[in-house]
């Protein structure tokens, strides 16, 4: 999107300072794919969760199953995002 000899500043406090492109570009790509994990993380708690409700467990075993969907989708992620 940008030129290669364009201008970046970041914010560091009240402070723009100037900061090479390529480190730049770099700092997005890795922000994107973090927001794809994420996004894909919560896709599939609700497609696990869509298939097995909890709505009928008592409250322990609720924030049980919830933890272990949680700890299930970030294995399934990190699996199929390599």
């Amino acid at each position: 999107m940008l030129d290669d000899d364009a201008t970046v500043y970041k914010l560091i406090g009240p402070v723009l300072v100037k900061q090479d492109l390529t480190e730049a570009r770099q700092n997005v790509d890795k922000r994107i794919d973090y927001i794809k994990t994420e996004m894909f993380v919560l896709s599939c708690f609700s497609y696990i969760f869509s298939y097995f409700p909890i709505h009928n467990c008592k409250k322990r075993e609720r924030e049980k199953m919830k933890g272990r969907t949680l700890c299930f989708s970030l294995i399934l992620a990190q699996y199929i995002l390599r």
